[in-house]
């Protein structure tokens, strides 16, 4: 199915690159030349053409996903290096149980429509969508109850007699859950009501869906009012509108900005973030026996101008002529429009486009051997400008000012945030690499950013000291700051940090007029019971800082952080045949004199530690950033006591990683230009050379 066309909006066609074709099609929105469906109609050959599900679902979808053609994404996915990955013999078991967890999981979520992914795959289908639906709403009140649902539908005009079975299939599911089928007329069309009653230990509620097939769609939804307004849609066949997603000025901008001449998406998708936010929150509340009362962060972050971001969306493809994967995807902003004065600030908090600061060029420090490079230029001092009123906003007015002015003036801090954060520039760089041989801790990272002018070190160094509560040492001649000494070089893991907890500097910390310098655990019983609910995982398991000529560091590994301190200035990794590789690529996908931020991934680097920990069922004990947030998440379950148990068994994985899997992963990378209308990212993964014959 081809992309909707944007009137004056010429897609960068590979081997291009041309800035000129970028800045047309940022233009889109402000030209409001979008061409209707109407104009598309009358231009086209005259021939029966399937309606885009967007057509057919009304402006306010929050979000959208759809797949362009079930049996050609299978078909796509197996020709990836990972779909070859997945089919040789040594695999298949392991990808075979992780498919029946995915699986298992959406079935149980598919209760509603007795819909199920083996079913499905019996269907000849066209597009295939879900959408989330919630009607237009008052900024700071809540979603009336019941005003929202989601979408489910199957383009089966291929199939009508596989439609059929499908829905005979079902309805006999739902049977078997006890549910209560109606069968009713709406507007002519003969639809099918299900209720199914839904226990809960305190409360008993039913559950309802309406599901029909109707002129080569199967259309299910839990919500009556949206679920007739789609099927008035799909009878009317009438041309795409404002008041449709697909007519919408956010989607047509999206679709237009991140087509690509020749590729034909797998998945397409969009997103209203604030709306989507919403959405999930009413679902969530809905659940609860006690309903919350008080204002959620999502309304305050409303208030204060995230609504600025209006959509987010783009497409991925898979096993096109030239990439393994290609995706595109724009966050679609109201820059360039009047805005109020909250919006203003916060998209003046997103400028990434810092006058004479780019991401082209690769620092000498980065060593040959890093596993991933990220680099972005950043406006900080109007970022910082900002925190202030966030801040506020979530508390009360004068509680930042406040906690600067204790963190200045407590001696057991004397920090200057302010000057601080004026002592770093405007760009940053991030690498990892795996250290061998493989353990716990062989993932390392670092971030590198640029100071200002003039900056003194040592005081920089000092404060930092003092803000983390750490100490200064020499590491080959260089000053360095380590977070919490225990017991000589054992330094603790998982110390709070990269984000500012306002609850952390409470009075009696800001008071505390022993200056020591020592760090003071709080007892374990002194944080508060939600806080348990929290997710709280750092970048960084341990963190040390240092500085180089006109760079400040932040590692996770001692040994790592002297390896680039004492390292001489090399262009290595840019010059790498790989990296030579993916430069070349962005360059046909983007504009680089737009580009703000870069990364590129060796993937089979980056995931080797996690591969291998899994492999020895020591995932649950690693320092990875993945086994970390895996912990948070999933050891919550467990008793306070206990460890956290890896849940997939990867004991029969192959030994051989280099061998029989390094082979299948490529080279990742992508690019982010800053546009007339937002900030549009484009990427790809390259093939790697041909893998090793299967050992059968």
């Amino acid at each position: 199915m081809a992309l909707p066309v944007v009137n004056g909006a010429q897609d960068v066609k590979p081997g291009s690159g041309s800035a000129d074709k970028v800045e047309s099609a940022d233009k889109v929105e402000s030209t409001g030349k979008v061409e209707s469906a109407d104009d598309k109609a009358k231009s086209a050959p005259a021939m029966a053409k399937r309606p885009s599900t967007a057509a057919l679902l009304p402006a306010s979808t929050r979000f959208w996903v759809s797949v362009n053609d079930l049996e050609r994404l299978d078909a796509n996915l197996a020709k990836t290096q990972l779909g070859q990955l997945a089919s040789r013999d040594s695999l298949k078991p392991f990808f075979s149980s992780f498919e029946g967890q995915v699986r298992d999981a959406l079935d149980r979520n598919g209760v509603k429509f007795g819909i199920d992914l083996e079913s499905v795959r019996k269907l000849k289908t066209g597009e295939v969508a879900i959408a989330g639906v919630l009607p237009a709403f008052t900024a700071g009140v809540r979603p009336a109850p019941g005003s929202h649902g989601v979408v489910v539908l199957f383009d089966v005009s291929k199939g009508p007699a596989e439609a059929d079975a499908f829905i005979k299939e079902a309805s006999a599911k739902m049977l078997q859950r006890n549910a209560k089928q109606d069968k009713l007329k709406i507007n002519g069309t003969s639809v099918s009501k299900w209720t199914v009653e839904v226990a809960n230990p305190r409360v008993n509620h039913t559950q309802n869906s309406w599901v029909t097939l109707i002129d080569g769609w199967i259309l299910a939804s839990d919500n009556e009012k949206i679920f007739r307004g789609v099927l008035e849609r799909i009878k009317s066949k009438k041309a795409a509108t404002a008041a449709d997603l697909g007519g919408s000025a956010a989607f047509q901008s999206i679709t237009g900005q991140t087509a690509v001449e020749g590729v034909t998406p797998d998945i397409r998708w969009h997103v209203d973030p604030i709306g989507y936010a919403r959405l999930a929150d009413a679902l969530a509340e809905e659940k609860k026996e006690v309903k919350t009362l008080k204002d959620r962060p999502l309304e305050v972050l409303s208030k204060e101008g995230l609504d600025a971001i209006k959509a987010v969306g783009g497409f991925v493809s898979f096993a096109t002529p030239e990439y393994d994967m290609l995706h595109r995807t724009l966050v679609y902003s109201e820059k360039g429009k009047a805005l109020d004065a909250a919006k203003k600030r916060l998209l003046s908090m997103l400028d990434f486009s810092p006058k004479g600061h780019n991401v082209e060029s690769v620092p000498g420090w980065v060593p040959e051997n890093a596993g991933s490079y990220f680099a972005f230029t950043w406006d900080v001092q109007k970022a910082w400008a900002g925190v202030g009123r966030f801040v506020n906003a979530f508390q009360e007015p004068g509680v930042w000012e406040e906690i600067l002015e204790n963190m200045k003036e407590s001696p057991k801090f004397r920090v200057d945030l302010n000057r601080m954060v004026a002592s770093f520039g405007k760009r940053a760089t991030v690498i990892t690499a795996t250290t061998e041989p493989i353990s716990e801790s062989s993932e390392k990272m670092l971030i590198g950013v640029e100071l200002a002018d003039g900056v003194d070190g040592d005081w920089l160094l000092e404060s930092m000291k003092r803000a983390r509560q750490g100490k200064i040492k020499t590491l080959a001649g260089f000053k360095y700051v380590i977070d919490v000494e225990d017991d000589g070089e054992s330094e603790r893991k998982d110390v709070p940090g990269l984000e500012i907890d306002i609850d952390e500097f409470d009075e009696e910390d800001l008071d505390d007029d022993d200056d020591d310098g020592e760090f003071e655990d709080d007892e374990a019983g002194d944080d508060d019971d939600e806080d348990d609910d929290k997710l709280k995982v750092t970048l960084f398991s341990r963190r040390y800082y240092a500085i180089r000529g006109n760079t400040f560091f932040v590692c996770n590994d001692k040994d790592y952080l002297k390896e680039v301190l004492v390292g001489k200035s090399s262009d290595k990794f840019v010059k790498s045949a790989d990296v030579e590789q993916m430069k070349k690529a962005l360059a046909i996908l983007t504009d680089a004199g737009r580009v703000r931020f870069r990364m590129y991934t060796r993937l089979d680097k980056i995931l080797k530690t996690n591969y291998e920990m899994m492999r020895l069922g020591k995932m649950a004990d690693s320092e990875t950033f993945i086994a970390r947030l895996l912990n948070e998440v999933y050891g919550k379950k467990a008793k306070p006591d206990d460890k956290r148990k890896q849940q997939i068994d990867a004991s029969k994985l192959p030994a051989d990683f280099e061998k029989e899997i390094a082979p299948f992963l490529g080279l990742s990378g992508w690019a982010m230009e800053a546009t007339d209308s937002g900030w549009k990212f484009s990427g790809c993964v390259l093939k790697r050379g041909a893998p090793a014959a299967d050992d059968k």
